[in-house]
């Protein structure tokens, strides 16, 4: 009680003190009735605080202006401030605020890890396959390799059947013998064909 309010109407301040207060249910309306021949002012605001089942009813009737709001300029005025422990509603903004913020920079994060990832799967699987392709040309080359060792159709072939030629004609000499023979009788058989003229390369 003895609390003063300014309301600021049509450029006047109107300066109301507080006579009394009371609690009632929201279709209890009787203390706001017009009082004849008084300036009364009801401020009206939801209770309990969260739960908002009844109406706090704050009486005032107008007085004069308090010197301390005329003279308001002339001191330093304290900002009336209010601690996040008295007001839960402004503590659980901040806390869900700073919880999704949380999410958002966790998400981020996540968003990031498996993008560096995914490019760096991307990244070894060209790698991996040129080695592959290396080892399959190598081991090719070695089969091949090998293959041609082992044939006597091989590219070192040639010299092992040069060297049996010599051994078979060193281990069958009627056989290299007729052989000539008939070579001889076959140009012999060309140069008659051909009039008698024997021609020398």
């Amino acid at each position: 009680m003895g609390d003063w309010f300014i309301i600021h109407v049509l450029g006047e301040d109107h300066a109301y003190k507080v006579t009394s207060t009371e609690v009632v249910l929201p279709e209890d309306t009787q203390s706001l009735a017009i009082e004849d021949g008084k300036d009364l002012v009801t401020l009206v605001t939801c209770t309990p605080y969260g739960i908002n089942t009844h109406r706090l009813l704050v009486h005032a009737e107008r007085c004069d202006v308090p010197d301390e709001w005329l003279n308001r300029n002339n001191t330093d005025s304290t900002p009336v401030t209010q601690s996040v422990r008295d007001n839960p509603i402004l503590a659980m903004t901040l806390i869900g605020l700073a919880v999704g913020l949380g999410v958002v920079v966790g998400l981020l994060l996540v968003g990031r890890h498996r993008r560096k990832l995914a490019r760096a799967q991307a990244a070894a699987k060209p790698a991996g396959g040129v080695a592959d392709r290396s080892a399959g040309e190598a081991a090719d080359a070695a089969t091949t390799a090998a293959a041609n060792a082992a044939s006597p159709y091989g590219a070192a072939s040639d010299d092992a059947d040069d060297a049996w030629r010599g051994a078979h004609t060193s281990t069958h000499p009627a056989a290299h013998a007729a052989h000539a023979a008939n070579a001889a009788r076959a140009k012999q058989s060309s140069t008659r064909r051909t009039g008698g003229a024997h021609f020398k390369k």
